[in-house]
């Protein structure tokens, strides 16, 4: 992979669950790597649920091979957080990943 498509940035963030003072779940997010990446739009729909209009894009980002990214984590593109669907490896080249990422429906 060339790293002239490589022009975006993107961050995983790991997910942290802590309790609040009365029992409540509280999750935040917190920034484990910022790397350069492209952007792929693939699909994108709008869909009407619980009296409002929602949309889900889907994205595949490309970037070089980098060892210790978790399925879990998250991306944040542009300030909106995507889920991971899927990581695709060619693991005898170790070149680049790819991810297919979903945005998130509570954003």
């Amino acid at each position: 992979m060339r790293s002239g498509p490589l022009r975006h940035f993107i961050t995983f963030q790991s997910e942290v669950a802590e309790r609040d003072a009365i029992g409540g779940k509280v999750i935040t997010w917190f920034d484990e790597v910022t790397l350069p990446a492209s952007a792929e739009p693939l699909q994108g729909r709008e869909y009407f649920y619980a009296e409002q209009v929602q949309s889900e894009v889907e994205i595949r980002f490309r970037i070089h091979y980098f060892p210790g990214i978790k399925p879990e984590w998250r991306i944040l593109f542009e300030g909106k957080p995507y889920d991971t669907v899927e990581i695709i490896d060619n693991r005898s080249l170790h070149r680049e990943l790819q991810f297919l990422a979903k945005s998130q429906k509570d954003t």
